[in-house]
């Protein structure tokens, strides 16, 4: 949510891309997540879903990196596109790896905490209006950059805790 809300003003204060151009990228990232989650949803039957997820998590961060660093508008497009594509697939994933791990737990009790999550999603545009008026435009890519890469070492962990346990 946060990047949609600031990725254009990033593209138009950063960059210097026209805010037409900035609103197609927008358009571009919008598209990318819609079409990703429409590919990921056909190839999950057919793909190892760990290897998904990690290769999902690898392109966002990938995408912010190019956001971060891109000068132009190619790099700014291939950015959103990647960034589209890489979020595309990991709620998704995580719900239904959150369901087959937990399986004693009652559905309404992870609507809870989606909705505590959707609470934390909604403050963090605030936030970023707030940390971008102390530090500059560029820091609004910190906070997803640094929810993706967390969001990477929960998936080694619990690798690393399925292969100590043997599941």
């Amino acid at each position: 949510m946060s990047i949609a809300g600031w990725l254009p003003l990033l593209l138009i204060r950063r960059i210097g891309l026209s805010p037409a151009a900035a609103l197609g990228d927008l358009a571009l990232y919008w598209l990318a997540l819609m079409a990703g989650r429409l590919i990921s949803a056909a190839i999950l039957p057919h793909v190892r879903h760990s290897r998904l997820l990690f290769g999902s998590v690898a392109a966002a961060i990938l995408a912010c990196i190019i956001l971060y660093f891109t000068n132009n508008g190619f790099g700014a497009a291939s950015g959103a596109v990647l960034l589209g594509a890489g979020y595309a697939s990991v709620f998704p994933l995580v719900s239904e790896a959150i369901g087959h791990r937990f399986p004693y737990y009652h559905p309404g009790f992870f609507n809870g905490i989606f909705s505590f999550a959707l609470v934390g999603g909604l403050l963090a545009p605030a936030t970023l209006g707030y940390a971008a008026s102390l530090w500059g435009v560029g820091v609004v890519l910190g906070i997803p950059f640094t929810g993706t890469c967390l969001v990477m070492v929960l998936i080694l962990l619990i690798w690393l805790e399925s292969k100590v346990t043997g599941k």
